[in-house]
Order: structure tokens, then sequence, then C-alpha cells
């Protein structure tokens, strides 16, 4: 698929579907008030499946000092990070440092129970129709 940048517009009505499929089956340790929580790697999956481009990944840098990966997409030469807002929760150290480092599709599929993605790439399908997107 050839990636091109996503317009402003596109880029919102994605987020809305990603919105409306986030849930505790998508990530069991989902978080109502703060839906991207823990959805970044089955999120930059169906981003590439759905858009192309390519899955990056960064450490981030948590306040007890452990590190954890965090996974986006990068389309048209263009970062897109459709998770970050799970980062206002307190446990993360700010700002995000994007590091870019090239990763793929089954790096993320690793860090994801098979029935999550699963779970997300139905749910995705069906919200991106609902928003005419496909």
């Amino acid at each position: 698929m050839n990636a091109h940048l996503l317009s402003p517009a596109l880029e919102k009505s994605i987020l809305q579907a990603l919105r409306a499929t986030w849930s505790s089956l998508t990530q069991p340790s989902f978080l109502a008030a703060v839906p991207a929580y823990n959805q970044c790697a089955q999120t930059a999956i169906v981003i590439c499946e759905n858009f192309g481009g390519e899955i990056l990944r960064t450490q981030v840098s948590l306040c007890d000092g452990s590190q954890i990966e965090h996974f986006y997409n990068r389309i048209g030469g263009q970062r897109y990070d459709f998770t970050e807002e799970q980062f206002v929760i307190e446990d993360f150290v700010k700002p995000l440092n994007y590091q870019d480092i090239p990763s793929s599709l089954q790096d993320a599929e690793h860090t994801l129970q098979p029935s999550q993605l699963s779970a997300m790439r139905c749910g995705f399908a069906s919200a991106i129709k609902q928003h005419k997107l496909a």
C-alpha cells in the first residue's frame, strides 16, 4: 500500500473510530477515563494495515524508573501517535521522547494476546465503515 500523509480531517475521523473501538476487549486494563491507555501496539497495527506506512517504537520512562515500549506509526514521512493521550496519566515521565526506532507488525503483535488484536481488527473495521473511511 502506498502510504500518503493523512489529512487533518481523516486523522480526526480515525481517532474517533479508534475511540469507538478501544475497550476491555482490546485491552483488559481498559480505563474509560483514558481510553488510549495500553492500546498502542494494537492501534499501530490496525493503522499500518489500513493506511500503510511503518510501525515505530520508543522507550518511555515511568516515574518509578522502569521503561516500557511504546508503538506508533509513520505514514508518508510523518509521525502519527494515536495513543499519545495515554501519557497524561501521572505514572509517565513527560515529555515523551520519540526515538523513532523501526519496528514491525510482528514486534507489536508479540506484546498482545491474539484475542486483543482480533477484537481491535474487527472493531476498527466496523468503526471505519461507520465513519465512512473504508
